[in-house]
């Protein structure tokens, strides 16, 4: 089960990372596993205020996924678990030069400062086609 509504309560930077890494990595948990070649990470610390004493964590999955797999059928059938529950803003992305209506892209926004994106693209590099999934937490004190 998707803990889908991380707290808003104050976090420490390691809280609020572990929140947005466990909701990544539930919403990965939904992708059919037959269909997932391999994944890569890359983690980053954007710095919030000046002083360096709250940061936010972001971080990308890029997860390669067989060809036959329908990634906007995937991404939809998120976006639509993500409206049941409430407490997120769900905002679908199609092709920007109206070539398609499937659904090509997702941002999901919580009422507690957490953002998570996902995108499909045709190719990560390797020729295969992947999934973008990024997650993000609200500011935290370091």
């Amino acid at each position: 089960m998707m803990n889908l509504n991380p707290t808003s309560k104050q976090q420490t930077f390691d809280e609020a990372k572990q929140s947005a890494l466990a909701l990544r990595d539930d919403i990965e948990k939904t992708l059919p596993s037959e269909y997932v070649t391999d994944s890569t990470d890359a983690d980053n610390l954007i710095p919030c205020d000046e002083a360096g004493d709250t940061g936010q964590y972001d971080g990308t999955r890029t997860i390669r996924v067989a060809d036959g797999f329908d990634r906007s059928s995937w991404i939809d059938s998120v976006a639509a678990t993500f409206s049941a529950d409430g407490g997120w803003t769900v905002s679908k992305q199609v092709a920007a030069d109206g070539s398609s209506d499937a659904t090509s892209g997702l941002s999901l926004r919580s009422e507690a400062g957490y953002y998570v994106r996902i995108d499909e693209v045709s190719d990560a590099g390797q020729g295969a086609p992947a999934i973008i999934l990024s997650a993000s937490s609200p500011c935290a004190t370091l």
